[in-house]
């Protein structure tokens, strides 16, 4: 009788997975885990495991994900490390393995931390397509709570929700080629130099880095609470927020920065919420750009840098908006087509045919007649002039074109 009613159960279990769409692993229990040796097994063998103890460790341990899938539930205990050295992070996921943190308990209290003063270090990608989603729960070190090795390739960090908290550090450093990094929600807050640092001596496609929800808080820093050094593309939109008590993003080498919602804050005393310089790039389209700063603009270009604002809200506490910084030489260029400003924009940095009106916006003037990238012309041959491969001429709508 008990062998009929098991295989009823299971005849129900099957129905209901092909009904609803549901893999088998949707039924499947967590495997219990409450000693580091258990912890380093699970590591070691994969599958999804479940924290059911506190776990201190005040010894080296060598945790590594290798090749294999783990997904682990924090709920709500804490893996705690004090062990110190230089370069030690408390989980390495290498060579195509995955590591997923969620946190199911109700109080959300489930943390993995590092807290030596000097080697605090978190987790850490190395080989090639390794993998590491944040879904709850925090991790919170001393130094760099997620890094990905120089020398990796192909991986990717995904921050759904939980916490990154660096008291001295980076939240995450990027590095690598063929990187990617996607941000939809979760808190990270860092008092390192910089809350995140990007660099890869490579081509800005070397690393994809997108920040559409979430947090980023920076405070105490002087190199921003983003610093792209070399070799990656920027997409900051959605609603995504970041603020520093200095310098908000910082673009430099070989970079492109493209901001299309949020909101970029910078609340230091001297300090701007966007700063490029080198070969940077920056497309500002949407979000909202503001400085508490008295003595610097929102958006600062320096060097061989080109910005291009075509939307978007800025808000500066200086008497400048947008500009370059009066000391040394550079040949940057800033163009602007659009977007509210509280302060007026220098001439010198609107594109043809577009004005400030007295409410800030940059609108096309009325003598308008031919729109090309943003600007303005009279005259169709004016516009010819200015288009460029790929750019489109827009007639006005009270456009008549008459031929002789």
């Amino acid at each position: 009788m008990k062998k009929k009613s098991s295989r009823i159960v299971a005849l129900v279990l099957t129905l209901c997975m092909v009904f609803f769409g549901l893999p088998v692993s949707a039924f499947a229990a967590a495997t219990n885990v409450s000693t580091a040796d258990a912890l380093t097994k699970a590591f070691t063998e994969g599958g999804e495991y479940q924290l059911t103890a506190d776990i201190p460790v005040d010894t080296k341990y060598s945790w590594v994900v290798n090749g294999q899938d783990v997904v682990l539930d924090l709920n709500g205990h804490s893996i705690t490390s004090t062990y110190a050295e230089i370069n030690h992070y408390i989980i390495v996921v290498q060579n195509g393995g995955s590591l997923t943190i969620n946190d199911s308990s109700q109080d959300k209290k489930g943390k993995i931390a590092a807290t030596d003063e000097s080697y605090g270090y978190g987790i850490q990608l190395r080989g090639t397509g390794s993998s590491f989603v944040l879904n709850g729960g925090t991790i919170e070190t001393t130094q760099e709570s997620v890094d990905i090795y120089t020398l990796a390739s192909n991986t990717s960090i995904t921050i759904a929700g939980g916490k990154l908290i660096s008291t001295d550090g980076s939240v995450l450093g990027v590095r690598g080629s063929g990187t990617q990094v996607d941000i939809t929600g979760g808190d990270m807050t860092s008092g390192g130099r910089c809350g995140v640092y990007i660099s890869c001596y490579g081509t800005p496609d070397s690393i994809a880095f997108n920040m559409t929800g979430g947090t980023l808080k920076h405070d105490g820093g002087v190199s921003g609470a983003i610093q792209a050094y070399k070799g990656a593309t920027l997409t900051i939109g959605g609603d995504a927020v970041l603020t520093s008590t200095n310098q908000v993003v910082q673009m430099q080498e070989n970079t492109v920065l493209n901001v299309e919602g949020g909101t970029i804050s910078s609340l230091g005393t001297g300090s701007y919420a966007v700063s490029c310089g080198e070969t940077s790039v920056v497309n500002i389209s949407g979000g909202k750009l503001t400085s508490t700063s008295k003595n610097n603009p929102v958006v600062r270009a320096e060097d061989d840098a080109v910005v291009s604002i075509s939307d978007g809200t800025f808000e500066s506490s200086s008497s400048t908006v947008v500009g370059v910084p009066s000391y040394g030489s550079h040949n940057s260029k800033i163009t602007i087509t659009g977007g509210n400003f509280n302060k007026n924009v220098d001439d010198e940095y609107l594109a043809p045919g577009v004005e400030q009106d007295g409410e800030g916006n940059v609108v096309l003037q009325e003598n308008v007649k031919f729109v090309v990238d943003g600007a303005g012309y009279e005259t169709l041959e004016n516009a010819l002039a200015a288009a460029k491969d790929g750019s489109t001429i827009i007639l006005r709508e009270d456009v008549i074109l008459t031929r002789d």
